[in-house]
């Protein structure tokens, strides 16, 4: 799932995802970081099957993306309230 600023403006992120994870983070290098530019969290389930990771990048462009080892617990339960991608989604979109 992607968004941008407009999606974020008109209320259409996906807050009951992005509630349930940890305190942003940013990276560093040092004593330089980049806060004012990126900002990440994550999480994983405690049975490590599914984990959530969201990123903004510069509070204009934003990903979610959801994971999990058997999609059928979570991800195509929930395929109508997100997008789905599988593996070869993008090849055969592209024609690859």
């Amino acid at each position: 799932m992607y968004f941008t600023n407009v999606n974020a403006a008109r209320g259409e992120l996906p807050m009951d995802i992005i509630n349930r994870l940890p305190s942003a983070q940013t990276l560093r290098q040092g004593r330089k970081d980049v806060s004012d530019q990126f900002s990440y969290s994550f999480l994983l389930t405690e049975e490590r099957r599914h984990s959530v990771f969201y990123a903004v990048f510069r509070q204009s462009f934003a990903v979610a993306a959801v994971t999990a080892l058997d999609r059928s617990e979570f991800l195509m339960k929930n395929a109508d309230k997100y997008p789905v991608t599988i593996p070869g989604d993008f090849r055969r979109a592209t024609g690859g």
